[in-house]
């Protein structure tokens, strides 16, 4: 008796912190292909998001910046949640492994609109407009919400010169 009660319990920690296999981050809640660590005091993104993670919430969190290739292995993510953090820039090439992508939101984060910088998040938001949210009590597609820490200019308007040599 004692060792089917004590069975059950391991069982069931493993299915409360485990989906499909997988174990789910630290301070994230998971569910199927959804990985939530949205207001969780985040400073980096976490490790161990599964590849098979659809919908991914970093909304609300202190993060500064994203590390080259953060994402490339999240090839089947819809869903990307990233706006209410400190983030300034976006490496060059974050999104392009993203194929599936078709909600991000990017508000409420002090983007530098200095160039080159600001380049590549510039032109993949006007590439991308139609993918980029806003949410107020709903999904609102709002591709100029992003706005450029002091001067308020939406991040797409910033056009870079390209140079050539």
């Amino acid at each position: 008796m004692k060792f089917a009660l004590r069975g059950t319990c391991v069982l069931l920690a493993l299915l409360l912190c485990c989906r499909n296999g997988k174990a789910c981050p630290s301070r994230c809640s998971c569910s199927g292909t959804t990985v939530g660590c949205g207001s969780s005091s985040q400073t980096s993104v976490p490790s161990g998001i599964s590849s098979s993670t659809t919908v991914l919430g970093l909304e609300t969190n202190q993060l500064q910046s994203l590390p080259n290739g953060v994402f490339d292995k999240l090839t089947s993510l819809t869903y990307l949640v990233l706006h209410t953090n400190q983030l300034k820039s976006i490496p060059q090439g974050m999104f392009d492994n993203l194929k599936k992508l078709d909600t991000i939101y990017l508000y409420k984060n002090p983007w530098d609109c200095e160039c080159p910088g600001i380049h590549y998040l510039s032109e993949w938001i006007r590439k991308n407009s139609g993918i980029v949210y806003y949410w107020t009590n709903r999904k609102v597609l709002q591709p100029d919400r992003p706005k450029c820490s002091g001067s308020g200019k939406p991040v797409r308007s910033i056009i870079c010169p390209t140079t050539t040599t």
